[in-house]
């Protein structure tokens, strides 16, 4: 039994933005304030849509010349051509009809919700003195409108429907379909993999290997045709596409570096970035932040590509997020441990509505790892720390379904004992990663991990 979903803006089968624009210029009602304004990514598109919805706002008609004036408040070198090739751009009035009645009861009922809460808030601001009664009115109400505002029909399941999906997930069982991370390494040791609406947290410490074992996995990932989204907060797109193309293709960072190269070296590495022109299954995300709100828009846009070059097809939304690291997300900054709460809820909330699975890199709190500071090499060796060193802690951690604590012992030895530097540079490069948690299933230490820091390449040290 197909899964029923509810509509949203970024899906009212409109393919892209101009479409939703075009159709915005024909609807002379409240539709444009369904949209949030950061699902147009196109600066141009963002200008015409902020200028509709202040215009609908202000009860003001929707006409072309009406929209251009204020437009070029913001914009002179916007002309009449540029909005009447917009608004042409989609004639498909019958569909503008369905998706018209659509948002219209949506919006109204958005409307009643909101007034509903409103009545609440007024009722607890104004008595002084409530009783337990009145409290559990005010929380019931309050949960049956954010129910209603969500209008997500899965959020109550009857067995019938239940034994229905899970029929399916039995079938899928049964035909061998398993979900995979894309190393027999970290496969073996997880009971529910990758799961659709989870999360995996990984903690290192700053400077030790998050991203290249991150690339590593969703390298993985891709070769085994997964959909993957990354989004590097960390590190600048020409620094991770270095490391990319030595993960990928074996080049030393000083062959890409180095000036001055033969014709037979540009033409490996020209022939290398040709074969990855041609990977569709990974988009990535180079900004310095992202606020949750328009994550969610961003994910709508990254699937419909993926449906474009043929990646996701038919009713499949799966894909795995790499976020690096994640408390550089707006929602997350800072040092609150309420709102970090909040923000994970709502991030959690997000992919189980997406459908998607997220990898979260974090970083082990750098105070409490010179805390530990080892006695000695050997000790330095052993070191291990747990989700409660991670920075924000148990906020991350109680929403991980999984959480992997990394160590790089050569990593510290440098850290901790730079007058042995030498005596250092002769141990062996290893990633020890420990399952500090996992929810229906064991925790421990991994099988050994070799780090080649030449080629960003992690692999299982043969036992």
């Amino acid at each position: 039994m197909a899964e029923k979903r509810s509509l949203k803006p970024q899906e009212l089968h409109i393919e892209n933005e101009q479409k939703i624009i075009s159709f915005l210029l024909k609807v002379d009602s409240q539709e444009a304030l369904l949209i949030p304004e950061n699902h147009f990514l196109n600066k141009d598109l963002r200008l015409v849509f902020r200028s509709i919805k202040e215009l609908v706002k202000n009860g003001i008609k929707i006409e072309l010349d009406i929209v251009l004036d204020q437009i070029k408040k913001t914009n002179q070198n916007f002309t009449y051509n540029d909005l009447k090739l917009i608004h042409d751009f989609f004639e498909d009035f019958d569909n503008i009809q369905v998706v018209k009645e659509r948002l219209k009861q949506n919006y109204f009922k958005q409307i009643e919700v909101k007034e509903k809460i409103e009545k609440l808030l007024v009722i607890a601001n104004e008595s002084s003195d409530i009783d337990l009664k009145d409290i559990q009115k005010l929380n019931l109400g309050l949960s049956d409108a954010l129910i209603e505002i969500q209008g997500d029909e899965n959020n109550l399941l009857f067995f019938s429907d239940l034994v229905e999906k899970y029929k399916d997930v039995l079938n899928k069982r049964d035909a061998g379909f398993k979900r995979t991370f894309g190393v027999h390494w970290l496969d073996k040791q997880i009971m529910y993999i990758a799961e659709p609406g989870d999360m995996m947290s990984i903690a290192m410490r700053k400077g030790e290997g998050k991203t290249t074992l991150a690339l590593n996995l969703a390298n993985a990932q891709i070769n085994n045709n997964i959909p993957v989204i990354y989004f590097s907060f960390d590190m600048g797109w020409v620094t991770v596409m270095d490391r990319w193309l030595s993960l990928r293709e074996g080049f030393l960072k000083e062959e890409l570096m180095q000036e001055g190269r033969s014709r037979e070296q540009a033409k490996k590495i020209n022939q290398s970035l040709k074969s990855m022109q041609d990977i569709n299954n990974f988009i990535f995300y180079p900004a310095a932040t992202l606020s949750l709100d328009e994550l969610d828009s961003y994910l709508y846009k990254a699937k419909n590509e993926f449906r474009k070059k043929g990646v996701l097809k038919g009713d499949d939304e799966y894909c795995i997020l790499y976020f690096d690291t994640l408390d550089m997300v707006e929602d997350f900054s800072g040092t609150d441990a309420y709102a970090i709460k909040a923000g994970i809820n709502k991030f959690h909330n997000i992919l189980r509505k997406q459908k998607c699975f997220s990898v979260n890199l974090l970083q082990l709190n750098e105070n409490t790892v010179r805390s530990k500071k080892p006695k000695d090499m050997e000790a330095a060796k052993k070191l291990r720390f747990t989700k409660e060193d991670i920075e924000g802690g148990a906020s991350y951690s109680s929403r991980s379904r999984v959480v992997l604590i990394g160590v790089r012992p050569k990593a510290m030895m440098k850290s901790f004992f730079p007058d042995e530097s030498e005596l250092i540079d002769l141990e062996e490069d290893i990633l020890n990663l420990y399952i500090d948690k996992q929810n229906d299933g064991n925790t421990g230490k991994i099988q050994p991990l070799i780090f080649d820091s030449f080629l960003y390449r992690i692999f299982a040290k043969k036992e």
